[in-house]
């Protein structure tokens, strides 16, 4: 190979010359002591020790090696706290693992899992709200059975909201830490397995993915407070008109907060739809949970100065059609997610 010589050759040109005189000098000792010489004079013996800094890099790469051995088994993370949080604020994790779209078809219907998988890229609470009219008895049965399975899954799932409105025999909202805790708890957990078919052949109902929406304490602290056992609930249904819609239900709830809080109207709840399982895909935007101190005080909230014009606002913000607000005094649960 050009550039590379080797001590095997016999031509005295070719061995360098140094190398030349050592092995005279040594031929010549053993000449001295008796010890013969070689076969052929003046022949170079081979060189066998190692370069030094090839054997300084090995021991290099070995010690790397080792250290990297020994900090993975001494140092492994621990697996409880994988995805990035303490017990502190694991409800703020960053986004988990995306369920896949076979795994969402279990429960989710009408090629939902896709517009899913988005709730998936945050790390937040997660709020299911599922609506539910039986057909019959069986129906009912089916829905029972769900609801306990669903109170018996652990800590990081807890049911927050259980009332019955004109349009809805039955409406449940579940609070999951995260939407990992959703997958791992009810899509991937093999003793929910059957009870997911069996809700999903429920044919009146719907069951939408959403997030609690911070606005209330935020901006209209008035309605914050717990009124502690409400006669009457108001659910609202809002999906915003395009453009200002949302501005314009905003200028409402600011000119009307602190009315609604001197007569005992406070929020529960609202939540911002993400997603539908099961059900049509945008539908809605939010849905409103309030609860109302008394029939008489709402009936006097109507005659207060400014009602009536911050109710334009209102109307000029949202779909009428495709919005309902109903009040109800037949509910099992209401829990008030500000405080």
């Amino acid at each position: 190979m050009p550039g590379k010589r080797s001590f095997d050759y016999t031509d005295d040109e070719e061995v360098p010359e140094i190398i030349l005189h050592e092995n005279d000098s040594d031929e010549g000792d053993r000449r001295k002591r008796g010890g013969g010489s070689s076969t052929r004079s003046g022949e170079p013996r081979r060189r066998t020790c190692c370069n030094p800094i090839i054997i300084i890099g090995l021991v290099i790469v070995i010690l790397a090696i080792v250290g990297l051995l020994l900090f993975f088994f001494l140092f492994k993370p621990d697996d409880s706290n994988q995805g990035g949080g303490t017990k502190e604020n694991q409800n703020s994790l960053p986004g988990s693992e995306p369920a896949s779209v076979d795994v969402l078809e279990k429960l989710c219907s009408n090629n939902n899992g896709k517009d899913m998988q988005r709730i998936f890229s945050t790390g937040e609470e997660l709020y299911m709200v599922e609506f539910f009219n039986f057909q019959n008895q069986a129906e009912r049965d089916t829905f029972d059975e769900y609801r306990t399975l669903l109170s018996d899954l652990g800590s990081d799932v807890e049911m927050v909201q259980e009332i019955k409105i004109e349009s809805w025999e039955m409406i449940i909202v579940m609070k999951y830490r995260n939407a990992a805790v959703f997958r791992q708890s009810v899509l991937e957990n093999p003793d929910m397995e059957s009870m997911l078919e069996q809700r999903k052949r429920i044919q009146n109902s719907q069951m939408i993915a959403t997030s609690l929406n911070m606005d209330v304490p935020n901006m209209y602290p008035k309605l914050v407070k717990q009124p502690g056992n409400p006669e009457y609930i108001f659910f609202h249904a809002l999906k915003f008109k395009a453009g200002t819609g949302r501005q314009n239900v905003a200028i409402f709830d600011g000119d009307t907060e602190g009315i609604k809080g001197s007569f005992g109207i406070f929020s529960q709840a609202w939540l911002d739809v993400q997603a539908a399982c099961i059900g049509q895909n945008d539908e809605v935007d939010q849905f409103r949970i309030e609860s109302v101190r008394s029939v008489a005080e709402y009936g006097k909230i109507l005659m207060e100065d400014g009602w009536t014009e911050a109710q334009e606002y209102r109307t000029a913000g949202i779909k009428i059609s495709d919005s309902y607000s109903q009040i109800s005094d037949e509910f099992e649960m209401v829990t008030n997610l500000y405080l």
